[in-house]
């Protein structure tokens, strides 16, 4: 590019002249001549050229200035060259670039005023590179910090300056890092339907090649492979290889197979050899089968619940596949409190697992004792005669399950009456259909039997009892009546067993009883002198849907010095948060 290096013109033609230098810079010096000629400048005036084209005498002050940016400046001016520390980077290294601003039309001497220049490059707008601040060292010196964050191969670094746009650029060539790791990242899916069953049957998996430091690594080929050829599984055609992004990220997407088990897959770097393999990816059927559907909860005897709205039970269900493995995550599990009390509607299980929250409400029936049912789209259970994991006509007795119900009787029985979940809306609860329900397996094996439904409901019911704050003695073995002395001989132990306590509701008589509230304590003690309680004398009431006992004491008489205190059995009960309730018996001693 042609710069003048000086010009000197009377003040009639200068802004012509100037604007005529600006509009043709970088031509020919005879495009430059013919210019100034149209301008008027060409021998009139103050100031002319001479032979060899240089100014007869320096610049008025007024000249307008022309930039321009280089390298140096006076006679050592490079126009449009970027001065580099160093021009090859390390991943991790620095370079220092300087760029001179000067003005062509006095000297290619520094400007007095304050410019602005700004830098850039392919590999730094990728974010593989990057500039620190732009220091002014001196008049028209700029200086800058280029570190090569990763990026690998030639990278032109331009500098602009504001005043103009005008240009200075340096090559650069950037060595990438040395490819340390390959690791995994993650999958969409950590769960894969066996093919052909529906469902999730392909998931993407991300992986990363990273050098030092993490430092993620742009533009390498990964391969990928799975560790097993059994049952189909597969990586998807097109997607065996991929190049790494700028966050160094590689993806690949595997499909299932028709067997189930894990599958794992490889990625290996291409030019290194380093290798990161995902974690297992589980092929499986992803329905819940009946007998893996289990439902817990806590506490089954809430306290508090027969008469405050608002107490607590969380229900959760573990559901597993005929494998053992987790159904597919975001299947729906639907809850139905039919008697009483408010349960969330549904839960979605995640690993296999979900939680929902049932409240205590009205109405409350008479024996405070409820059931809540939870049920899911799944597969009956079947004896496997022959080991392979489906249901075919070598296989022994199907489980056959109904409509899900409400055992409200708990005689472990459907009855006429109770609730029951109508699945196919004709009005009646119907019992099984005396096929196998369940996915049909027959693309994964042709000797599937498909005759039954391609789903079932499958289901578990709990009981969950809301009993008084108040105890009752409902048996008492050989405990005498209370207020009933006890008599002792001296020396003798004796031990008294058999004592049962629930609650006060005689409504559930006809069940057992109800128990007291979950966290209940007896506690045995003796007041008075001369006797002692041996062994256990306290007892807490455990999750339950019956009384507890029978419950026993074992007394043993003590020597007695100073004056005797008549003693007597005295037992406590205290349920959680309310006020102690005592029995007491007299103590005789012979």
């Amino acid at each position: 590019m042609f710069r003048p290096a000086h010009a000197a013109f009377s003040h009639s033609f200068q802004p012509c002249c100037a604007a005529a230098i600006k509009a043709i810079k970088g031509t020919l010096v005879t495009g430059l001549m013919l210019g100034l000629a149209a301008c008027g400048g060409g021998g009139g005036g103050s100031g002319s050229f001479d032979s060899g084209g240089a100014p007869s005498s320096p610049p008025p002050a007024s000249v307008t200035p022309i930039y321009a940016l280089g390298n140096g400046s006076g006679s050592t001016y490079q126009d449009g060259v970027i001065n580099a520390s160093q021009n090859t980077l390390l991943a991790g290294e620095s370079a220092t670039l300087r760029v001179n601003v000067v003005t062509t039309n006095r000297n290619n001497e520094p400007p007095t005023e304050a410019q602005t220049v700004t830098f850039s490059s392919i590999c730094a707008s990728s974010g593989r590179a990057a500039f620190g601040t732009v220091t002014p060292v001196s008049n028209g010196l700029y200086s800058v910090q280029y570190t090569n964050n990763g990026c690998d191969g030639a990278d032109t670094v331009t500098a602009t300056l504001g005043a103009n746009n005008d240009t200075a650029t340096v090559s650069m060539t950037m060595v990438g890092p040395q490819v340390l790791t390959v690791s995994f990242v993650s999958s969409t899916h950590d769960q894969l339907s066996l093919a052909g069953i529906g469902g999730n049957e392909s998931t993407e998996l991300t992986f990363k090649v990273a050098g030092p430091q993490g430092v993620p690594i742009t533009g390498k080929q990964v391969n990928f492979s799975i560790n097993t050829a059994v049952g189909g599984a597969s990586i998807l055609t097109g997607r065996e290889s991929g190049v790494t992004d700028q966050a160094g990220l590689v993806r690949t997407v595997l499909n299932s197979g028709t067997v189930a088990g894990p599958v794992s897959v490889l990625a290996v770097h291409q030019e290194s050899g380093k290798q990161g393999s995902s974690s297992d990816i589980i092929i499986s059927t992803g329905v819940p089968v009946a007998n893996r559907f289990s439902m817990s909860y806590q506490p089954f005897n809430p306290v508090g619940a027969w008469n405050t709205d608002g107490i607590t039970v969380n229900i959760t269900i573990i559901a597993s596949d005929v494998f053992g493995n987790n159904p597919t995550d975001g299947t729906r599990v639907s809850f139905i409190a039919p008697e009483s009390g408010n349960v969330q509607n549904s839960c979605q299980l995640v690993d296999g697992t979900c939680t929902v929250t049932w409240r205590s409400t009205a109405p409350r029936p008479a024996d405070m004792r409820l059931e809540v049912i939870a049920y899911t789209d799944g597969a009956e259970n079947f004896v496997d005669r022959n080991g392979n994991s489906l249901y075919d006509a070598a296989d022994g007795p199907v489980i056959d399950l109904g409509e899900p119900y409400a055992d409200q009787n708990e005689n472990n029985a459907y009855d006429i009456g109770e609730f029951f979940f109508d699945t196919n809306r004709n009005g009646v609860r119907d019992t099984g259909n005396g096929q196998w329900d369940g996915p049909c397996l027959r693309n994964v094996n042709a000797t599937a039997v498909c005759t039954g439904n391609s789903t079932v409901s499958v289901f578990e019911t709990i009981t969950i009892v809301m009993p008084t704050d108040f105890a009752r003695i409902r048996a008492l073995g050989n405990f005498p009546a209370p207020g009933t002395p006890i008599a002792l001989t001296s020396g003798t132990p004796i031990l008294l067993s058999g004592l049962i306590l629930a609650d006060t509701n005689t409504n559930a008589d006809a069940l057992g009883s109800n128990p007291l509230p979950f966290g209940t304590t007896i506690t045995f003690t003796v007041q008075g002198s001369g006797v002692a309680v041996q062994g256990i004398s306290n007892y807490t009431v455990p999750n339950a849907l019956g009384p507890i006992g029978p419950l026993g004491v074992t007394l043993a008489t003590l020597p007695v010095s100073g004056d005797p205190v008549p003693p007597s059995l005295l037992m406590t009960i205290e349920v959680p948060g309310r006020a102690a309730q005592q029995y007491s018996w007299p103590i005789t001693i012979q």
